[in-house]
């Protein structure tokens, strides 16, 4: 009995022995070949929805300050800079109201709230403080070149106008109320049946109107909102970034050459940018040709789609995760495996962490849009473009500055974004905190929205 019992605890002790070696055979495949652990899914950095957007945000709001800045070398006739703000003012604008409309839900008091502190105080705040300093810097009462309100030699912000009021929106700030009139319509927008169908026609249609105008930016508002109307509909049905297939991969390159070679012969054609801002009447944007302003406001939709079906495929490309870190160690056993599973989990790594930071800065693009025209203005100013009309070779000299201007845009882009200096000092007048002064006080909680979601 004695034996029998000391069998069965050797045999135990046999399979206990079998089960830790097959354990550890086990675990050989779930490590590297280096012995290092394989780090789990929650050690890599995690981008979220959010995160893509707001890497999306950066990348457009380099693009906006880059418009800007080149305008200058545009209108003096610059090839290589004509073809840049075709190329992007053809998307830009459009992708920021869909993501703007993405993140636009139901109107709730904290969504109220948020649009009278996000959008409608910062625009009583700085409408005034804009006009004021545009007046100071580029109205002289001296005689000098600045009395006609050039910024440039060749460029004025508001085309000589110098009744400054409220109804009227300074220079960028019409967004601001585009925003908050596309917001306000969203819910009976989303009411009608093939809506985005009908706000194209309205926006091929507002344009024959000669009194709109950029009176309170309505004629933009009306142009962007399918835009606006389309952001919310893929939110709801989730197909906003979803994986892409190979085809769409190569469909998506095919557009961006087509796109790129589109905006050099629009360069070459003369076709007028005015087209892409959407701010005037046919009648001023294309002269003579005006009758035919329906057929080009539908032909700026068709191609503003294909802009933006690549530019959302670019973006998924660019930060989706192609396989998880733990399926990679499961399948990379063998030491050349092994090594090239370690460079891409670094690549990875290094990629995921580069977008992230991005995003962060994303985060902040309300910042960049309001502050970048006064670094603009101060830029004319103070001379940056004066060397644009005293070279002889507007395809040769101006083009390397062009870069260089391109290159500037980046910077200040991300200088605006640093949160310990430029949101420190300006989030009273961009951001303002007036809950406790202008709201009633409620006892329910209501849930809470970024004011970054809702402007940019």
């Amino acid at each position: 009995m004695q034996k029998q019992r000391s069998a069965s605890l050797e045999i135990e002790a046999s399979a206990a022995d079998i089960a830790v070696g097959m354990e550890e055979q086990f675990s050989m495949f779930t490590t590297a070949s280096n012995c290092e652990e394989a780090p789990s899914i929650s050690e890599a950095p995690s981008i979220s929805m959010d995160d893509r957007l707001s890497f999306a945000k950066f990348v457009l709001i380099t693009l906006v300050v880059l418009g800007h800045f080149i305008e200058a070398y545009s209108k003096a006739g610059n090839q290589v800079a004509t073809v840049i703000m075709h190329l992007i003012y053809s998307f830009h604008v459009p992708a920021f109201v869909l993501i703007s409309g993405y993140y636009s839900k139901d109107l709730t008091s904290a969504r109220r709230r948020k649009l009278l502190s996000g959008l409608v105080l910062p625009y009583v705040i700085l409408q005034p403080l804009f006009c004021v300093a545009y007046t100071g810097l580029f109205y002289g009462t001296d005689g000098s070149e600045t009395q006609d309100g050039m910024m440039t030699q060749n460029w004025s912000l508001m085309s000589g106008r110098r009744d400054w009021n409220f109804l009227y929106p300074f220079a960028h700030l019409w967004y601001l109320i585009s925003l908050l009139c596309m917001r306000i319509w969203l819910p009976f927008a989303l009411e009608m049946k093939y809506t985005v169908w009908f706000h194209m026609i309205l926006g091929c249609l507002v344009g024959y109107n000669d009194s709109v105008g950029r009176f309170l930016s309505i004629h933009r508002t009306v142009v962007l909102l399918p835009y606006f109307i389309a952001g919310r509909l893929l939110e709801e049905s989730g197909a906003l970034l979803r994986p892409v297939g190979i085809k769409l991969k190569f469909t998506a390159f095919f557009f961006v050459l087509l796109q790129v070679a589109g905006s050099v012969l629009a360069s070459q054609v003369d076709v007028p940018l005015d087209i892409w801002f959407r701010a005037d009447s046919y009648a001023k944007v294309l002269g003579g040709y005006s009758s035919y302003g329906g057929l080009v406001q539908l032909g700026c939709y068709v191609w503003t789609a294909m802009c933006l079906t690549s530019f959302f495929t670019i973006l998924h490309v660019a930060t989706e995760r192609k396989t998880s870190y733990i399926s990679i160690a499961v399948k990379e056993t063998e030491k050349v495996d092994g090594s090239r599973n370690q460079r891409n989990r670094e690549e990875s790594s290094w990629r995921d962490s580069l977008v992230l930071k991005l995003a962060f800065w994303g985060r902040q693009s309300m910042y960049v849009y309001i502050l970048h025209m006064a670094v603009l203005m101060l830029m004319a100013k103070f001379g940056y473009y004066d060397s644009l009309f005293e070279m002889e070779s507007l395809e040769t000299g101006i083009t390397a500055q062009v870069v260089g201007t391109a290159m500037l845009a980046v910077l200040v882009s991300v200088l605006l974004t640093l949160n310990l200096v430029v949101p420190t000092i300006f989030k009273c007048i961009i951001e303002p905190d007036v809950s406790r002064f202008i709201f009633r006080r409620r006892n329910a909680l209501v849930e809470s929205e970024s004011s970054t979601s809702l402007i940019m």
